[in-house]
């Protein structure tokens, strides 16, 4: 077929890239022109009826239809080459994955030779440009890397050899190219090569692109320079993920449907991310399940999806857990994943480099618990779902966000006549009232359509009524004061149904602190072994009655939690539910006391909560691993504390508080400071003044991180005095370096220096090198605030030494942010920055969110004298929303205030008057003076003055 011009060749060629996707008229025209002329879409149509008719005059089989707002080439893809390239190279990579190297060659091969010259090369437009680049970094690179693979496993070097030189030449960045190649240098004993190409290589990235050489690239770099033929490195069964579980039932959604095929298709989707949000059980996981399995010809790499269960507070899946099972299900051996988040992250990126893959993040806690790994998988397009409004990932990661609502009235009546049959048609109004009690919500429409699908005998109308008018019934949708309808009788159908044993499990459920819960937890209140509580545990997720998060960990919706609790209170006797607690409050001690002690570097470790019946927590072997069990199960110790307290559990109840300390620095700060009072109650009921001085002590830390420095003090103070009428020695000291601490916050920095040094002798007679570390750290503060900047240097280097020695990183971290504020006090702006994004990149690996938003302060008046007012602007407004979050309203107003500050340099005054007036507000909350300060400050908003060159110290980098 003979197509004449290059408009008609070139929208062939989009149509063809498209194949059998509907594209869009305004796709089209900025696909074949660069400008905007008035005309366009005329011209369009005729090209389109240009291309029909040589289509039909050379007897093609393909056919251009018109579709809404677009067209779509009908055609077989085994016709379209870029379509067989993909298929080729996908068959190759699940060769490679099986270890048929041979077989994966040709694939290869075949993908390689179908790649005839450019894409689309009579368009000269700058979209076919970035098409095309975009595509050759994706796609046919990946492919020549692929084929070399499977030609050095074959032993094939000469092949490379010949091959690859051009392809790094003209791709001189590419790391995955330069590790082939000094593999083959080292298979073709030409090993000596390799140090100078490896510094050359280094050099040119250095000096290009300001990166340095991967770790993995560095250490292929020290394996082939020893020299010998190293062969293939251990190549490992790339797998293709499983596709996620299909949705049953599935209804409606077609105008989010067709939004998501507008993000996510085309090689323009990769690295996008679409971040769904919406409210519990409105169906956002159900949603983007169907969407991905009915487009799954977009991702022949496959589908990686994984629950993060981040709801409220809590944060059950680490980062660094989720991409450790991301790299096994692409089949990295468990002995080649790293353990350092970092090295994972890069790990996970070159793993997926080239690959067609979509990710999917479940139920994410917020932008900041998706960031990390948005970062390890850039170049996938990615999609989060999450309870809340991703506004974090919307403006850091360019997000695209997408609010699901509840079903339409019609989708919701479609849900219950896809389950309930036709007899659903035949009582419309019965079916009406249905959903509307339900109130549309797709997981309440589903329980109730499920039951109703089981009593065919029963008439709808019966059944809607029994529901409306049951008062025992639990509420299915009602808000305020409306006290229509329930779903208790629904969920009595499902609980009649299961075996006793499934039965008892589901009651113990209504015992537990929280709607999320791990498998181990139940079998403790249950009295079972933890092999026990499996089965049953499927019951119940089969029946609809929870759901599986993630491996042991589950959830049950409120419905259906409340009715649990209101099983268990009419079915088990009071002496059983007495004993099920008891069992469930010292498993959930146990276990806080075990992880706790990975934590913290303290000789007044927790006591065992004495117990007539022994429970099996479970146990720890890293930080890590302790701190993700805190995060997760923050929300039930939390509640159990408080339950236990109310319920005359003093022992468990001071217990709990003591081992919560570990989380003063993220989450909920009155939360936690509720906990330690209720602690302290507790503790003094029992008759233990040495727990009672502990409660107190974390107290203290409390009311020092919300800025109320008087009860602080009062707190540290009546520690001291306990700590000391006990004969505490070692409490006695945290005790004088607590005070030490508040004397600075409280102004009298002389003071502080005398108590924390009184804290250091007696630290440094113990040897407890974590306490002189955190010391030292408080020493520097104490000669910052006097103006002794050398002073302060010496103090942080000593403590940053020790937090390195000791693999503190949260220690280095908080250090690292003292240098930074030293680095801002002497004007020295660079080094501010650069410290401070130090110490931001080791706060999000911790979690430490206070110290996070305590350095984006920093950077943000740093970025501020420098000028950099965007970047200035989004790390104030990041810091605000950190300690919002964490409902500290003193760190709120002082992000504010700097926020304010920042668009007033901008000359966005209006922004700064707002910033400073809520700031004034929320310091009027606290009775602070500072308010008056800011009011005037807001009348007159002006660039606040640069800072004064300040006397010298020593070097900071070394400190860095």
């Amino acid at each position: 077929m003979e197509l004449r011009t290059t408009k008609v060749r070139g929208l062939l060629g989009v149509l063809a890239f498209k194949n059998n996707e509907t594209v869009s008229a305004e796709y089209l025209t900025h696909a074949l022109w660069d400008d905007e002329s008035p005309g366009r879409s005329s011209t369009l149509q005729v090209h389109v009826s240009r291309l029909r008719r040589l289509l039909n005059e050379s007897a093609c089989p393909a056919v251009v239809h018109t579709e809404q707002d677009g067209y779509r080439l009908e055609i077989d893809p085994s016709d379209v080459d870029y379509q067989r390239f993909v298929n080729a190279l996908s068959t190759g990579r699940r060769a490679l994955g099986r270890g048929e190297h041979a077989v994966a060659a040709d694939h290869f091969a075949e993908a390689v030779d179908l790649w005839r010259g450019p894409f689309i090369a009579d368009l000269r437009t700058a979209w076919a440009r970035r098409q095309r680049a975009a595509l050759v970094v994706r796609d046919l690179l990946p492919a020549h890397s692929a084929l070399f693979e499977a030609k050095l496993a074959l032993g094939e070097s000469e092949f490379v050899l010949e091959r690859l030189p051009a392809l790094l030449s003209d791709h001189p960045y590419d790391e995955t190219l330069a590790g082939q190649w000094m593999r083959v240098l080292a298979d073709t004993g030409r090993s000596s090569e390799i140090p100078a190409f490896f510094r050359d290589f280094s050099q040119r990235l250095n000096a290009d692109l300001g990166v340095a050489p991967s770790p993995n690239l560095v250490q292929i770099t020290e394996e082939t320079a020893r020299g010998g033929r190293t062969g293939s490195r251990p190549v490992f069964a790339v797998r293709v993920p499983p596709l996620p579980r299909d949705t049953p039932h599935f209804t409606g959604r077609t105008e989010l449907l067709a939004r998501l095929d507008a993000l996510l298709s085309g090689p323009e989707a990769a690295g996008r991310v679409v971040a769904l949000d919406g409210r519990p059980g409105v169906g956002k996981t159900a949603l983007i399940r169907y969407w991905a399995r009915r487009r799954q010809g977009l991702f022949p790499d496959g589908i990686l999806h994984l629950d993060l269960a981040g709801y409220a507070d809590v944060n059950p899946v680490e980062p660094s857990a989720a991409m450790g099972v991301f790299l096994d299900e692409l089949g990295v051996p468990a002995e080649r994943i790293p353990n350092a988040v970092d090295e994972r992250a890069a790990m996970l990126r070159d793993t997926l480099a080239g690959r067609r893959v979509l990710v999917i993040l479940d139920n994410v806690r917020d932008s900041a618990h998706a960031r990390p790994m948005l970062a390890a998988t850039a170049g996938c397009p990615v999609v989060l779902t999450s309870r809340k409004r991703l506004t974090g990932s919307a403006l850091r990661d360019g997000a695209e966000r997408i609010t699901v609502p509840e079903l339409r009235q019609e989708e919701a009546t479609a849900l219950v006549v896809a389950r309930s049959g036709r007899r659903a048609m035949t009582e419309p109004d019965a079916i009406d009232e249905l959903v509307d009690l339900c109130e549309r919500l797709p997981l309440a429409v589903r329980v109730v359509a499920e039951h109703v699908a089981a009593r065919t005998e029963v008439p709808l109308r019966e059944l809607v009524d029994e529901l409306r008018h049951t008062r025992r019934l639990l509420d299915a949708g009602a808000q305020g004061d409306d006290d229509t309808v329930t779903l208790r009788s629904a969920l009595s159908w499902s609980y009649r149904a299961l075996r006793p044993v499934d039965r008892r499990v589901f009651r113990m459920l209504g015992l537990l602190p929280n709607t999320r819960f791990s498998a181990a937890a139940v079998a403790a209140v249950g009295g079972l072994d933890r092999f026990e509580v499996d089965q049953p545990l499927d019951a119940l997720v089969g029946a609809h009655l929870i759901e599986q998060e993630g491996a042991g960990r589950y959830r049950a919706h409120d419905i259906c939690r409340e009715y649990a609790a209101d099983r268990v209170q009419r079915d088990e006797s009071p002496e059983s539910r007495a004993e099920a607690v008891r069992r469930m409050l010292t498993w959930y001690v146990e276990a806080a006391r075990a992880a706790r002690s990975f934590l913290i570097a303290d000789p007044h470790q927790v006591p065992a909560l004495p117990s007539p019946e022994p429970v099996t927590p479970p146990s720890f072997t890293t930080k890590e691993e302790a701190k993700q069990w805190f995060d997760l199960e923050r929300a039930s110790l939390v509640g159990l504390c408080h339950r236990a307290a109310k319920e005359g559990h003093d022992e468990a109840a001071w217990r709990l508080a003591a081992c919560l300390n570990v989380l003063s620095g993220r989450g909920d700060l009155h939360e936690l400071l509720e906990v330690q009072n209720l602690g302290r109650a507790a503790a003094a009921r029992a008759g233990r003044p040495d727990a009672e001085a502990g409660c107190l002590t974390a107290a203290g830390v409390l009311h020092a991180a919300l800025r109320d420095h008087q009860r602080a003090a009062q707190c540290f103070e009546e520690a001291y005095h306990a700590f000391r009428a006990a004969g505490d020695s070692y409490g006695e000291s945290i005790a004088m370096h607590n005070i030490g601490s508040i004397r600075l916050r409280l102004g009298r920095p002389a003071e502080a220096i005398d108590w924390h040094r009184r804290a250091l002798a007696a630290f440094t007679a113990s040897h407890d090198e974590w306490m002189i570390g955190i010391t030292n750290r408080w020493l520097g503060d104490d000669h910052l605030a006097l103006g002794e900047h050398a002073e302060a240097h010496r103090h942080y280097l000593k403590s940053r030494h020790l937090s390195r020695k000791l693999g503190d990183l949260e220690g280095e971290g908080r250090t690292l942010n003292r240098v930074a504020r030293l680095n801002l006090d002497i004007g020295r702006l660079d080094l501010a920055v650069s410290t401070g994004e130090d110490a931001l990149v080791i706060h999000e690996r911790t979690g430490d969110r206070a110290s996070a938003a305590e350095v984006l302060c920093t950077l943000a008046t740093a970025r501020t004298e420098l000028g950099a007012y965007p970047t200035a602007i989004a790390h104030a407004t990041e810091a605000a929303a950190t300690h919002q979050g964490m409902r500290n309203t003193a760190g709120w107003a002082q992000a504010l205030e700097v926020l304010g500050n920042a668009y007033a340099a901008a000359d966005d005054h209006d922004q700064a008057r707002a910033s400073w007036l809520t700031a004034a507000d929320l310091l009027d909350s606290l009775g602070d003076s500072r308010a008056g300060d800011l009011r005037a400050r807001a009348e007159q908003p002006a660039v606040p003055k640069p800072r004064p060159e300040r006397p010298g110290v020593p070097d900071e980098r070394a400190v860095r």
